[in-house]
């Protein structure tokens, strides 16, 4: 999907029968300090850790997000710890408000619009 395409489907807010409030948007250049962030939203990301992880749900979390255009610090929820794998686990973290996103300028340092297939809504 084009970046026009993406762009119009935020705009025209949620649809379909998994619709968020939210969309996410994969990451395609960010990591954490252990893993890799695989999505995030405003309200919140998505990590995936390929060794131990650390977090349990209901923990606060101090995270340290890292891209091409510079490092973030937040403080977020564990809300979901899933194995994903032997090895890797995925953590899913709610912001503490939807500011939240906006003062870390994810869209910016995470999102690409130009590159092809950045769009999900799931």
């Amino acid at each position: 999907m084009n970046s026009w395409t993406a762009l119009a489907k935020l705009a025209a807010g949620p649809t379909g029968p998994e619709a968020r409030r939210h969309p996410r948007f994969r990451a395609n250049t960010m990591v954490c300090d252990h893993g890799e962030v695989l999505d995030f939203s405003a309200t919140g990301l998505r990590i995936g850790f390929r060794k131990g992880c650390k977090y349990e749900v209901g923990q606060m979390a101090d995270l340290e997000l890292q891209s091409p255009r510079g490092e973030h610090h937040c403080t977020a929820e564990v809300v979901w710890v899933k194995k994903s794998g032997r090895r890797s686990t995925e953590v899913g973290f709610r912001f503490p408000d939807e500011e939240t996103a906006k003062k870390m300028q994810l869209f910016r340092s995470a999102w690409d619009p130009l590159a092809e297939g950045d769009w999900t809504n799931r």
